[in-house]
């Protein structure tokens, strides 16, 4: 489908456009293998295939996801910033006058600020910010308070995301669009991990966490949760955790000296995670808050039944009960009562499993994604 080009004569700047494509930079902190970071990729793959012209720009360093954006010929910039650094803003200003996009477009909460400002200054037309988290740290409300007249519309990953961050911004809720995020569909021939690779024996039951081990993500409160099980249960199960981050010293702390080192498996990330989800039994997202995050779908899509905190966008993914089991985020016993369930009960989380697949197949894929990023950019370049 070829975009439509934007009204006016010349480009900002003054340069004229030759081949009527709308150009658009996309702006994140960084293209590390995290689930806003594949959206982000996913987004920019899918505009950039339906003929607009796209420009990345990474704040921090191009990250293992740039080889795909530039397997699909759309240029990487890395600004190599620290952590929230005005250079952020200085560095991105020279990409923005030499491309003279028609629009930015960020994600993640420390590029929606540097290309707001630095859009601002580069007196870009229309500026558009992903809200992925109804993220409620007070620096976060602040900065967002204070920038939020640089923001021509807001895109939030889900109902709850958009109307929280409203609130905590000061913004109408009539300068957001919501936007799912989406999923590739599982494929047919996708084989599961051998137990054996993960190091597990065969006959447990897999209880599958997939994220970054932050303090947002509550690593440590499944852990608790799993601790809590009965003894005669516990050694039948194994607990795998996929990813890394700031709490692996402590949670590895927590598993030695709880004498779960034969039940409890760390294994760092991994590029197979759907092939590890082919292998578990349930997947646990504990978070504390969250938008729509991917391995949710993920698990969806391919038929793992979901065990989720109630917060945020997962209790407009999962209806409890029908499509997946919810419980109150940070309640350790509730946690450990929906494990129990689960494992005493597996045939129903199956059923579960099944109309949430379906619920996926229909209502959260890429092309829906990126087709309503389509729409909001043609609506706002008129």
């Amino acid at each position: 489908m070829q975009p439509v080009a934007p009204h006016h004569d010349s480009e900002p700047g003054g340069s004229q456009r030759t081949d009527g494509r709308l150009k658009i930079l996309m702006a994140i902190t960084e293209l590390d293998a995290g689930g806003a970071e594949r959206a982000f990729v996913r987004v920019a793959k899918g505009l950039s295939e339906r003929g607009y012209q796209i420009e990345v720009v990474s704040l921090r360093d191009a990250g293992v996801l740039a080889d795909e954006l530039r397997q699909s010929s759309i240029p990487v910039h890395a600004l190599k910033c620290s952590r929230m650094s005005p250079m952020s803003i200085l560095r991105l200003i020279p990409h923005l006058r030499r491309f003279q996009p028609d629009l930015v477009l960020s994600f993640l909460h420390e590029a929606n600020l540097a290309t707001r400002l630095a859009a601002a200054i580069c007196r870009i037309p229309v500026v558009i910010s992903g809200i992925r988290v109804a993220d409620r740290r007070c620096f976060v409300r602040w900065t967002e308070l204070l920038t939020s007249g640089f923001v021509t519309h807001y895109v939030a990953v889900s109902q709850n995301v958009a109307r929280i961050h409203a609130q905590l911004s000061n913004v109408p809720l009539e300068r957001f669009t919501v936007i799912y995020n989406g999923v590739e569909p599982a494929s047919v021939a996708l084989r599961p991990v051998s137990r054996s690779d993960l190091q597990i024996p065969d006959g447990n039951r897999v209880i599958l966490f997939a994220g970054r081990l932050v303090e947002q993500k509550a690593p440590m409160d499944l852990l608790k949760a799993f601790l809590a099980l009965p003894d005669d249960q516990k050694k039948s199960v194994s607990l795998v955790f996929v990813g890394d981050g700031p709490l692996k010293s402590k949670i590895e702390s927590f598993i030695a000296s709880n004498q779960l080192k034969t039940m409890v498996r760390l294994i760092g990330w991994r590029a197979d995670l759907a092939s590890i989800m082919k292998a578990s039994d349930v997947l646990v997202l504990p978070s504390y808050w969250e938008g729509v995050p991917n391995v949710l779908l993920e698990a969806m899509s391919i038929g793992l039944p979901v065990i989720a905190s109630r917060v945020d966008g997962t209790s407009e993914v999962i209806d409890d009960g029908v499509t997946g089991t919810l419980f109150a985020a940070g309640n350790i016993s509730e946690l450990t009562s929906r494990l129990e369930e689960f494992l005493l009960h597996p045939e129903h989380s199956a059923v579960l499993a099944v109309a949430a697949q379906s619920v996926c197949d229909k209502h959260f894929t890429w092309q829906h994604c990126v087709d309503g990023f389509q729409r909001l950019v043609q609506q706002l370049s008129r």
